[in-house]
Formats: structure tokens, C-alpha cells, sequence
């Protein structure tokens, strides 16, 4: 019956994990081949591994699993900023200002999708 009358507790250090998972992965790549497609490729592939657990356990509604996936999307793409150069930042690049621009609407157009495909069916009792 999916938790009718019960509120289920958000436990975020899950989430960091998977956060600092996906950070790790992304720094690896971002370090060893210095492309965006591998960079975001790797940022899409972990959001598709939680995706596909959150919709494997089917307790998470369409606001909390966008809250979840937006969260752990936007602790795994720290290392984008971080393996530019620090001159880049400092002067305010116009291209990492785009980049964070585009990781951010790509990153919350990501967690919409995920967040659709790992809600919970609706219940009819």
C-alpha cells in the first residue's frame, strides 16, 4: 500500500554519498580526458543510476525525487568549476559563465525527467 498514512523522514546523507559519488566520477573523467561530452555523459550516468533506483523502490513522489536528483546533480557537477583554472574564475570568463548556465538548465531539464520517471505509480483504493 506505499506508506499510506505515513511520512516518510528524508535521511540527505544518503544523498551526499551518492553526491560525493558522483563528484568522484566526475573529477576522474574531468581529470584523465578533459571533454565535456565524457564530463557530462558521466554527470548523466549517475542521475540514470539513481533514477533507476528510485524508481526500482517506487516510494518517492514527483517533488521528492526532484529535490533528490537536483541535489545529487548539482554536488556531482562541483568539479566542472573546479578543474577550470582559477584565473578563468577570478576575471569572470564569459565561457564558464555560460557553462554554468547550461550545466544548470541542463542539470534541472535532467532532474524533471528523472524525477517523472522515478515518481511512484498512483494509488486507487
Amino acid at each position: 500500500m506505499n506508506h499510506l498514512f505515513y511520512r516518510e523522514k528524508e535521511t540527505w546523507w544518503q544523498w551526499l554519498v551518492w553526491g560525493i559519488f558522483g563528484a568522484l566520477v566526475t573529477y576522474y573523467i574531468a581529470t584523465e580526458t578533459q571533454s565535456e561530452e565524457y564530463i557530462f555523459g558521466s554527470l548523466f550516468c549517475v542521475i540514470a543510476l539513481l533514477t533507476w533506483r528510485m524508481h526500482f523502490t517506487k516510494r518517492f513522489g514527483f517533488v521528492r525525487a526532484f529535490k533528490i536528483s537536483f541535489f545529487v546533480f548539482c554536488f556531482s557537477s562541483i568539479p566542472l568549476i573546479l578543474t577550470k583554472p582559477i584565473k578563468q574564475i577570478i576575471f569572470g570568463d564569459v565561457d564558464l559563465a555560460f557553462g554554468v548556465l547550461l550545466a544548470a538548465v541542463a542539470g534541472i531539464i535532467l532532474s524533471l525527467v528523472s524525477s517523472f520517471i522515478a515518481k511512484s505509480p498512483k494509488q486507487y483504493y
